[in-house]
């Protein structure tokens, strides 16, 4: 019996269908068998992707998803056609596909997982409730980087909030947790406010964070009902190391972690091979979580 309290979604493409298979292992191992998996694909990839469905892990297609008419460009993955906006840019395509996620899902809330990620520890759905509150990854921030700063700005534009540079936390990071009728609300706002669908409102934009969008609406517009706020991050993340040879990468897999985290991100955008550093991943295991080891 399936949980209706979460479920894992994970939007992907054809490109990263390694770093998925990988990732679907994890869940596998890890991942409370009673918590579902939805991957979200392009329809044109569903063929691609449809192996790894299983009695806990559904396929759906971003077309189905979405609330709106979209095509991917033919011979093309950057770009999309809707007849609601401008072509639109993949980035934020997937950030559209996020939002509307909730079409897909059976459960009260759903975490974000994307392909790049690897469990290595035990997750469970306590991992994102706490007394009856869902968390929501906040980083106090005095000093945001320029993009953080835009993205606070225009998110705060789009929910009618005093026009902001900066409101003082960060919500970006992996494993995003989102309540599902947190996210009907704030797309009713977001339409309300606009006086038009959301999606054209969103479609349109040319920069856009969605867990910063998510995490002013939960702080700034709901006062933070429903959920509890965590500093603290659930992955030992690549952003902040730089792997130029063999070594760095056995340095970032050969570490003692704390307990809390439970996940391993190596960016897709960092170009090394899923072979290359899955045979790694066990190592880390070993040395964080020897019960576990294979």
């Amino acid at each position: 019996m399936l949980r209706s309290d979460l479920c894992l979604v994970t939007p992907s493409y054809r490109p990263d269908l390694e770093r998925c298979k990988a990732l679907c292992a994890s869940v596998q191992r890890f991942v409370d068998p009673e918590i579902e998996h939805v991957l979200i694909v392009p329809r044109r990839d569903r063929a691609a992707f449809e192996p790894l469905a299983n009695h806990r892990t559904r396929i759906e297609t971003v077309e189905s998803v979405l609330p709106f008419k979209a095509m991917q460009v033919p011979f093309q993955r950057r770009w999309w056609l809707t007849g609601c906006s401008l072509p639109v840019r993949g980035w934020i395509m997937q950030q559209l596909t996020k939002f509307a996620a909730y079409n897909a899902v059976k459960t009260d809330a759903m975490v974000f997982v994307d392909s790049d990620l690897i469990f290595i520890r035990p997750f469970t759905a306590d991992r994102a409730w706490h007394a009856g509150k869902l968390r929501m990854h906040r980083k106090p921030c005095p000093a945001p980087q320029p993009t953080h700063a835009r993205w606070n700005h225009d998110s705060c534009r789009l929910l009618g909030l005093p026009e902001s540079d900066w409101c003082g936390a960060d919500y970006i990071g992996p494993m995003a947790t989102w309540h599902c009728q947190t996210v009907r609300d704030l797309l009713d706002h977001i339409s309300s406010k606009a006086g038009k669908p959301w999606y054209r409102v969103l479609a349109n934009m040319l920069h856009l964070s969605e867990y910063m969008l998510y995490g002013l609406y939960v702080e700034h517009t709901l006062k933070g009902e429903g959920h509890h706020y965590d500093e603290s991050n659930l992955t030992h993340c690549s952003w902040d190391y730089q792997f130029k040879s063999d070594q760095d990468i056995e340095d970032f897999f050969g570490k003692t972690l704390d307990p809390h985290l439970c996940v391993v991100l190596m960016q897709s955008n960092q170009k090394i091979e899923v072979d290359r550093y899955t045979e790694h991943v066990e190592r880390l295991i070993e040395l964080n979580n020897p019960a576990e080891a294979a």
